[in-house]
């Protein structure tokens, strides 16, 4: 069975949308709404095609991620699909070998996705990060806080507006913040998807003046004991800023019981709410974001060295050959530089070992039971273990 993979053109769309509809929602006979047929940027979107039928979807979103502090290209997978008479034949693989290509192409150094299931993509390399906490405490939990909206209250006030009119404020200041390895930004989004994923969302951005020290995006559902303030995102510049963020929060305690919010896998939230600590319920967030590097010395390219040295590595990449090689990696003034070299490699990385070290996944001890590292020695070990400490790794933002 011959398939080809292609952008798909105007005339395509509808088709690639009902795939679309098949796959994650409900089938009806019913049009496309005409809001997601518009403004749709074709070189973005790829189809696979069997006899000229449309068979499978893909989509790959330019975003900007965090990587150890440094924001990095990163090609956002998306809406792959592929229709039920054609699975099982190679159609996705097609698409994702397709999708690399195309990736290295506009200089994506890194990408990432959230899988339908992670044992298919891990063989393309990709590796799983730690999923967020959702915590759901009852609203009053953040009660403590208030008394602070008492104190120089002339300086503090909250903003208050529709998500899809803070954009640029809201992007502006998560580029002033330190944010964790993984993060992603959706700026590079349209304007109008940005307006249809956040148009029942709300901002309020905490203000010192004319500085904004914490901002949140949330919605509130139903009320009372049936009310929910859900939390899509919460950041902060400052613990003043935090606290007064929180204290938003509990000014709903009495329209909605329960606050439900996100937060990093092994962050210490009890200190947030009531000491000693109220009751709170726990789910793992399934939303997994999985993380592959495309291009080593872009990928690794600014990241920051705990301290100074060289090392060399061999690298293959089963996917990208233009990756294959020996790379020499070297902190200067307290970054690395990455560089194709001429050389003998003092170790092995694989595509997922790479990645996991890049961006923190794993602690170097595991990396290395896994196999992913080969040949680490008494003089590459403090290295390597200085440069690629584990990290945090968190992502609101799912695309």
């Amino acid at each position: 069975m011959a398939i080809s993979v292609r952008n798909i053109t105007p005339d395509e769309l509808v088709a690639f949308r009902k795939a679309e509809q098949y796959s994650f929602s409900f089938w009806d006979d019913e049009p496309v709404k005409p809001e997601y047929l518009q403004n749709i940027n074709f070189e973005e979107r790829f189809g696979a095609f069997v006899d000229s039928q449309l068979a499978g979807t893909y989509s790959i979103f330019p975003f900007d991620q965090v990587v150890r502090g440094v924001w990095k290209p990163m090609g956002g997978v998306a809406g792959v699909t592929c229709l039920p008479e054609y699975r099982r034949k190679g159609v996705v693989g097609s698409l994702v070998r397709n999708g690399f290509q195309a990736m290295c192409e506009r200089g994506q150094v890194v990408s990432a996705l959230h899988p339908f299931r992670d044992t298919f993509y891990a063989k393309y390399n990709y590796v799983p990060t730690r999923g967020a906490l959702g915590v759901t405490v009852d609203s009053v939990a953040f009660a403590h806080y208030l008394p602070i909206l008492k104190k120089d209250e002339d300086q503090w006030h909250f903003v208050r507006q529709p998500a899809v009119e803070m954009r640029p404020d809201y992007l502006s200041f998560l580029r002033e913040l330190k944010l964790p390895s993984g993060f992603v930004s959706g700026g590079n989004l349209p304007d109008e998807v940005w307006q249809r994923r956040r148009k029942i969302w709300q901002v309020v951005s905490v203000q010192h003046g004319s500085q904004t020290e914490a901002l949140a995006i949330y919605k509130t559902e139903k009320f009372a004991e049936e009310g929910v303030l859900e939390v899509r995102e919460m950041y902060w510049r400052s613990r003043h800023g935090r606290d007064r963020l929180f204290a938003f929060f509990a000014l709903h305690r009495e329209q909605t019981y329960k606050t439900r919010f996100k937060t990093a896998a092994g962050t210490d939230f009890q200190r947030w709410i009531t000491q000693p600590p109220t009751p709170y319920t726990l789910s793992l967030d399934h939303d997994t974001l999985m993380v592959r590097i495309m291009d080593v010395a872009g990928a690794l390219q600014g990241l920051p060295a705990a301290v100074a040295g060289t090392l060399t590595f061999a690298y293959q990449d089963p996917f990208v050959a233009a990756n294959d090689g020996v790379y020499q990696l070297t902190a200067v003034q307290g970054e690395l530089q990455a560089v194709r070299v001429e050389d003998t490699a003092a170790l092995e990385m694989t595509v997922e070992g790479l990645t996991a070290l890049t961006y923190g996944a794993l602690p170097l001890a595991e990396v290395e039971h896994r196999g992913w590292v080969r040949g680490i020695e008494a003089d590459t070990r403090p290295l390597l273990e200085a440069w690629f400490p584990e990290e945090v790794i968190y992502n609101p933002y799912f695309f």
